[in-house]
């Protein structure tokens, strides 16, 4: 069921790029030879939701060892190929997006594999079977998947909307930049966020909230946050160009203040899970859209008040993190909260 609902979004937003395309680049500013981009978005956001999906899927089946082994294939693949191609001007903007296509093709194939799944079955069921099953989790529908797609299209368009204001140039190393920092969360975070949920879940079926194992977990992202991120953000100016050359010391340069932003996200993005826990769909898909139509707004600033690359990345980094911030705290009330232990 959930995959149809993936098909069909994933379509609908094909159909509109069709559509309107002409239009939508008209209205950013987006030059005609990347409008092969947007056509790269449907497929992006499908494959996405399809990971939610699998993971979904493996989780209740307790397949916690191909899970990490698919986030192990996901990130050897999307970071070398990103740092890769941000170096290549012609897939500088690309990149990213290319990049996380071939890691979640790879990192899906493992969890299609290890949870049986069957494109064949799925076409096999019958219309009974989707009535029964969507009043069931009609929830997820209305709100969780909505949520994903927010979420997927938030992290996706600060690269293609920068080409509406800054040079081509400005986005390959921002995309240099923004791939160094997302590493720790890709390859920390994301395990930790499934191990949290699992104790989350747990916690709440046995005491009524997630607070012990909330707390818990949140100091110890927040050490490995200070760790990781404190030293990246004094030392980031120096280890860039030094690692990838001088021409690319613009790229430190971004990386610095992106520090701030990845180090928050580094902690949220793993406890933003408790929202699953607790079933707080709703709550979810309010956070995704308010982060969704943040970085529209800080994007409309730099574009409006013609803001300089460097002071802009500094707006969209303290921007974006106060909000998360705000997410944080919303978290922490929710796994505090007590609710009616199921019987």
């Amino acid at each position: 069921m959930a995959n149809y609902i993936n098909i069909a979004l994933s379509t609908i937003l094909l159909i509109i790029i069709i559509i309107g395309h002409n239009f939508i680049m008209s209205l950013l500013h987006i030059q005609h030879s990347n409008i092969y981009l947007f056509f790269l978005l449907p497929l992006a956001i499908y494959f996405v939701g399809f990971n939610s999906i699998l993971v979904n899927l493996n989780n209740r089946l307790k397949n916690y060892k191909p899970m990490a082994v698919s986030n192990i294939a996901k990130n050897g693949t999307m970071i070398p190929i990103q740092i890769f191609l941000s170096f290549l001007k012609a897939f500088s903007l690309s990149g990213l997006i290319i990049g996380q296509l071939t890691a979640y093709l790879s990192g899906n194939r493992i969890l299609k594999i290890k949870s049986s799944f069957s494109f064949r079955q799925m076409f096999q069921h019958k219309l009974h079977d989707f009535k029964n099953v969507s009043l069931k989790y009609r929830e997820f529908p209305y709100y969780a998947f909505p949520a994903g797609i927010a979420n997927s299209a938030s992290l996706n368009i600060a690269s293609l909307l920068m080409t509406s204001i800054y040079s081509i140039s400005f986005v390959g190393f921002f995309a240099l930049a923004y791939r160094i920092l997302s590493a720790p969360s890709i390859l920390i975070s994301r395990n930790v966020a499934q191990v949290y949920y699992q104790e989350a879940c747990e916690e709440i079926r046995t005491k009524g909230n997630c607070y012990s194992v909330f707390k818990s977990t949140l100091k110890k992202l927040t050490i490995l946050a200070i760790f990781v991120f404190v030293p990246l953000f004094f030392s980031s100016e120096y280890l860039v160009p030094l690692i990838f050359g001088d021409e690319w010391s613009t790229a430190g340069t971004i990386a610095k203040y992106l520090t701030i932003l990845s180090g928050v996200r580094f902690i949220a993005s793993s406890l933003s899970y408790t929202l699953n826990a607790a079933e707080k769909q709703k709550l979810s898909l309010v956070n995704n859209s308010f982060l969704l139509i943040t970085n529209l707004v800080i994007f409309y600033l730099g574009y409006i008040f013609k803001i300089n690359f460097i002071d802009f990345i500094k707006l969209y980094s303290l921007g974006i993190s106060f909000l998360y911030l705000i997410f944080l705290f919303s978290f922490f009330l929710i796994a505090k909260k007590t609710r009616k232990i199921p019987e």
